[in-house]
């Protein structure tokens, strides 16, 4: 259950396990039959403990859930599915609308908000998903790394073959950086020999590349 300050209870113990509340107000419960489900600060459910897993809620009002059939998708406030329980993994939406998912052969990929693939499954490993100008980095099953952008571009290998950008995507060169430009100009990521490394930054002037 949940204490208060003064070591009282607040919610009475009398589940398995708890998570921390979100900002929504609905906290993970785990039932006496080993389910998830969510409670509110009086300890009633609100949403029934019929999940196999859950992850919090996020500030987007999205959680992730586990069926019973150990397929994940992702609920709203109300116990719904807003993404099918489909995939074999799935994380919560980042702030640009985009979610790793994983497949039942084990590729990864990315979905949008309508569950839909935006960069297919076809990739061994996702390092992470980034705000802003969306990329993620990413090893396909030859063990080539790779940025990708939110319409499914390959930005950045991290050999840098600059052969292998796809239009409207090219390189400009000034000294010891250069820059890869996008679409309607836009600077995407410049490359500059920093000694005898190369730093890698995003459009926002930020390092990710040594990290």
């Amino acid at each position: 259950g949940f204490i208060n300050a003064a070591g009282e209870w607040v919610i009475e113990p009398k589940f398995k396990h708890l998570k921390n509340f979100a900002v929504n107000g609905l906290a993970g419960a785990l039932s006496e039959d080993y389910k998830w489900g969510f409670i509110n600060a009086a300890g009633e459910w609100v949403i029934q403990p019929i999940f196999k897993d859950v992850s919090n809620f996020s500030d987007n009002g999205f959680a992730v859930a586990e069926n019973v059939d150990g397929r994940r998708g992702l609920i709203n406030a109300a116990g719904e599915w807003v993404i099918q329980p489909i995939f074999k993994d799935v994380s919560n939406f980042s702030d640009n609308g985009f979610a790793i998912a994983k497949n039942e052969d084990g590729g990864y990929g990315i979905i949008n908000l309508a569950g839909e693939w935006v960069i297919q499954p076809e990739y061994d490993d996702f390092y992470y998903f980034d705000i802003g100008f969306a990329h993620a980095r990413v090893r396909d099953r030859d063990y080539n790394e790779f940025y990708f952008d939110a319409d499914g571009y390959a930005i950045v290998p991290i050999n840098h073959q600059e052969e292998k950008f796809p239009p409207p995507i090219q390189w400009k060169s000034s000294g010891k950086v250069r820059e890869l430009i996008g679409p309607q100009g836009r600077p995407l990521l410049s490359i500059e020999m920093v000694g005898d490394a190369e730093v890698v930054k995003d459009d926002r002037g930020q390092i990710i590349w040594p990290r």
